[in-house]
């Protein structure tokens, strides 16, 4: 367990509909889709929750130094918004962030792997060829 009381966002990949979600317990454990409505157990094998959502959101691997991403963006983050538009997958952020060019001044938004909320303004660089 790495929080307690956490709100999200989720979203139906069919409809687009999204709903707030609070009062949650956030896991560093795999937690995959089909696996809600399952117990989540405590140490001593007691109940404490039921699965509810599993992760899609573009988890941050790392960042590399002197990069717009070293803004704070660390391993385990996962980038919520970009300019205020939000990002739900790996290809929402591509799509938000090729909307922009290098030398663009972008806000991003991301939960950091202890579920802080984050926000930061950043010049975008082009990438490596």
């Amino acid at each position: 367990m790495t929080a307690t009381d956490t709100s999200i966002r989720v979203g139906n990949g069919h409809t687009g509909a999204t709903e707030d979600l609070g009062g949650l317990i956030e896991l560093d454990s795999d937690v995959v889709s089909g696996d809600s409505g399952g117990p989540l157990f405590d140490d001593d094998g007691e109940v404490i929750g039921i699965v509810t959502a599993a992760s899609s959101g573009a988890a941050v691997g790392g960042a590399v130094g002197d990069t717009p991403a070293a803004a704070g963006i660390g391993a385990g983050s996962v980038i919520t918004a970009v300019d205020g538009v939000e990002v739900l997958s790996a290809d929402d952020l591509s799509v938000a962030i090729a909307a922009h060019d290098p030398g663009d001044e972008v806000r991003v938004d991301w939960t950091d792997s202890a579920g802080g909320q984050n926000s930061a303004a950043v010049n975008l660089r082009a990438g490596p060829a």
